[in-house]
């Protein structure tokens, strides 16, 4: 596992590049940074949301990533949107379903949109990177 390479997928999310390089996929492997970029949608999500939002705040916060973002309207799907949302909250089985399209696009997405939205710091940029990593450690131990 190369540390420098996962930090270069997370900062990849929060400036909002949506290609990693191609060598970088090529050492972590496809699934490798889809892990990592679940845990950075899932800590963003949790720097944005203090609690559970309702399906109505759901609704507002993706109509303002639509406002945001309206060339990315067609992969911010408000169901998927809070299936993810839920999902980081600790529910299980709401992201099955969603396309790996819409996923993935959403998964990239999230920790940039939420990141520039709050105006993190550089400190709290680094932070942010410290916990997603941690976060993935301890769901890769949890899973071996």
């Amino acid at each position: 596992m190369n540390l420098s390479d996962e930090k270069v997928v997370i900062n990849s999310a929060l400036s909002g590049i949506a290609q990693i390089p191609p060598d970088v996929v090529s050492r972590l492997g496809e699934s490798h940074i889809y892990d990592l970029l679940s845990a950075a949608a899932s800590e963003a999500i949790l720097l944005r949301f203090a609690s559970l939002p309702s399906p109505e705040e759901t609704l507002h916060f993706v109509s303002q990533l639509h406002g945001r973002f309206p060339e990315l309207t067609p992969v911010i799907r408000p169901l998927a949107t809070e299936g993810v949302i839920r999902t980081a909250f600790g529910e299980t089985g709401l992201i099955d379903g969603i396309q790996p399209p819409y996923l993935r696009g959403l998964l990239f997405v999230l920790p940039y949109a939420i990141a520039s939205q709050l105006d993190l710091t550089a400190d709290e940029r680094a932070a942010f990177t410290e916990r997603v990593l941690l976060a993935h450690s301890n769901a890769t131990a949890g899973a071996a």
